[in-house]
């Protein structure tokens, strides 16, 4: 259990360091710095997020999108009613559409 718990599961409130430094490494914030010009080559970025959203996602979203913009890459961003979890169809039939309009 200790390998994916970041905080030290004896109730010492210690960050382990090393769990952590794993969390990051795969957290799209801290991925950009590291994989930016391959972020930059693709043709296209779309994601959406509903303004709803039961895992708290809206409220991160304003700072990936300043970074993206900082770094000066090009992206569609859709907020829409709804949560995480609902109109998952509807939305996936406008994520495929960008995708088949950005593949070459």
């Amino acid at each position: 259990m200790r390998r994916c718990l970041t905080i030290d599961p004896d109730h010492s409130g210690e960050v382990i360091q090393e769990v952590q430094s794993k969390w990051m490494a795969q957290d799209i914030f801290h991925m950009l710095d590291t994989y930016i010009d391959n972020i930059r080559s693709l043709n296209g970025i779309y994601f959406d997020i509903g303004l709803n959203d039961e895992l708290g996602m809206y409220e991160a979203y304003p700072f990936l999108i300043q970074k993206l913009d900082a770094y000066g890459v090009n992206y569609t961003f859709e907020s829409f009613e709804g949560g995480h979890f609902s109109k998952t169809f509807s939305r996936q039939e406008v994520s495929l559409s960008f995708i088949s309009d950005h593949i070459k």
